[in-house]
């Protein structure tokens, strides 16, 4: 199985200290090549690029002078052009509240075919923020949050046809309690497409699944425990996929913790939950898009924290999730440029059959830059664990233990190996202990650990394991 290649190609577009340019979304037009879309200079952008990253056209719609657009989202049609929804302030003569706009271009990026301003359905949340696209068979839906004064309340769902004309409108409001209602990207079904909204205040969420008329097939409100954070969507082989950061799981309580959820695409009903395990940073998963092998590729952020600040990296991940349990295949890291700049995944997609190799757009931070990463050399950088994978073969007990305590170990699995490679990492990441040819049988002296919570990294053949290690 070819394996993810390490960097091969990283451009980063604008000029140093000049351009602010976000990255939200990118599609792959037959033949190769990629558009992407994002924010320029407070101008909506679609930039058409090689497959090798070098830029060939590049265009701003805009909805008149003095208007300022920030595009969110953007699919592909089957008649050969792309549909891209933004925020656009400034853009009705009467006001400046932001409101939805949608364009139709060909992928050539010569022509703007069509464009329509989307307002709210009353006079009451009549500005719209934060648009999702979902393509259908005869049309296009759009899904963004309604409200006004800062006060975003409900869910607006629009479906437009090929001239944008719109079809039918609907408004939701799934939380009496909550003041912000956050619908995060959406797909379609065999049945119609779903979507997920987050809310504040109550630290949970609503998934809904609708028909293509917009009326709900099945909703279910779930307790996030600690809050969410990131979030994807995907449909796959009659089952809806959701990629998030979960806050407060018991793999990781104090952080937001990525995690796939797996829910029946009829009844809604939660099939399978995995938890990725990269310990000590705030992880979620931005976007997750589905191989033609069936392998779920997924876009990977991670903040972690130190007395410096924090840094946002970013890695693109693979699992396979066709079996009765998920299993990690491999991952590849973006090289942060420096030690202080953050690299901020957005989107990924993949480019041949199984996902191994991959294009990805995103924000390079401190100057918000937008780059387009391209993967292509067959070498492999496993980092994470899943938590329902193979890895955990070795275990570390007594834990928690006291300073000045062994630590023994056992095998979960039988196995023909004795020596393994250890590390242990303070809450840093810094290395406190190693050993490259540890005895399994043999016991870890912890007198040079003081009071707290480190990192234990255990590698034997090609299974990684990572356990949290805590000393009283």
């Amino acid at each position: 199985m070819p394996a993810f290649g390490q960097q091969d190609s990283l451009h980063i577009y604008g000029e140093l200290n000049k351009d602010i340019s976000r990255a939200s979304k990118l599609v792959v037009l037959p033949g190769g090549n990629i558009i992407w879309a994002g924010e320029w200079n407070s101008k909506g952008i679609l930039m058409k690029v090689s497959n090798q990253g070098k830029e060939i056209m590049r265009i701003f719609p805009t909805s008149g002078q003095g208007s300022a657009v920030r595009f969110r989202d953007m699919v592909l049609d089957d008649d050969g052009s792309v549909i891209v929804a933004g925020e656009c302030s400034k853009c009705a003569s009467k006001d400046s509240l932001y409101r939805v706009i949608v364009f139709r271009v060909d992928t050539g990026l010569n022509v703007i075919i069509s464009k329509k301003l989307v307002s709210g359905n009353d006079s009451i949340n009549p500005t719209l923020i934060n648009p999702s696209l979902v393509k259908m068979k005869n049309s296009v839906v759009l899904i963004a949050t309604a409200g006004r004064d800062q006060f975003y309340e409900d869910t607006y769902i629009a479906a437009f046809n090929r001239q944008l004309d719109t079809l039918w409108t609907t408004t939701i409001n799934s939380c009496d309690d909550c003041l912000y209602e956050f619908p995060v990207r959406a797909c379609a079904t065999s049945m119609g497409f779903a979507t997920f909204v987050y809310h504040s205040f109550t630290d949970t969420a609503t998934i809904y699944h609708f028909d293509t008329l917009g009326k709900v097939i099945w909703k279910l409100r779930t307790n996030t425990l600690g809050g969410v954070t990131g979030g994807g969507i995907n449909y796959h082989q009659g089952k809806i996929y959701i990629g998030i950061g979960l806050r407060g799981l018991p793999q990781d309580p104090t952080y937001y913790v990525a995690t796939v959820l797996t829910f029946g695409e009829s009844d809604g009903r939660q099939l399978a939950a995995v938890a990725l395990n990269d310990p000590f940073a705030d992880r979620s998963i931005n976007s997750i898009e589905f191989a033609k092998n069936g392998f779920l590729i997924a876009g990977y952020r991670k903040q972690t924290f130190s007395f410096d600040g924090s840094l946002v990296s970013s890695l693109v991940l693979r699992l396979d999730l066709n079996g009765v349990q998920a299993k990690f295949i491999d991952a590849l890291t973006i090289t942060n440029p420096d030690v202080t700049t953050s690299v901020v995944l957005t989107h990924v997609v993949p480019l041949n059959d199984d996902g191994s190799l991959f294009a990805a757009v995103g924000v390079v931070g401190r100057v918000n830059r937008s780059f387009l990463f391209l993967n292509s050399n067959n070498v492999a950088t496993t980092i994470i664990n899943s938590s329902k994978t193979e890895s955990n073969k070795i275990q570390a007990f007594p834990n928690p233990v006291v300073s000045g305590q062994p630590i023994k170990f056992s095998r979960v699995d039988p196995d023909n190996f004795d020596k393994v490679e250890l590390k242990v990492f303070d809450i840093n990441g810094r290395i406190v202990q190693q050993n490259n040819n540890f005895l399994v049988s043999e016991s870890l002296p912890t007198d040079n650990l003081t009071s707290g919570i480190y990192i234990l990294q255990i590698k034997a053949k090609e299974a990684i394991t990572t356990q949290k290690l805590i000393v009283q």
